[in-house]
């Protein structure tokens, strides 16, 4: 996720916009650990996991809103 995925409404709620490579994901159960290797994005905002091309999981995307 990147600024530039984040537009304000008129009513000043954000919207999430630009999901057209968003992967669903969903744990089977509890306990599972969830990867995917998919290397998508704007190379400024990937986490050094997708770099290195080692599987990552939901949290690349915390990584990104802190750039």
């Amino acid at each position: 996720m990147k600024p530039e995925n984040i537009i304000v409404k008129t009513n000043g709620y954000l919207r999430l916009i630009d999901m057209g490579t968003a992967k669903f994901m969903q744990r089977k159960s509890p306990g599972d650990v969830i990867r995917t290797f998919t290397v998508l994005g704007s190379p400024h905002y990937l986490a050094p996991e997708i770099m290195e091309g080692k599987g990552y999981s939901f949290e690349v995307d915390i990584y990104s809103l802190g750039k």
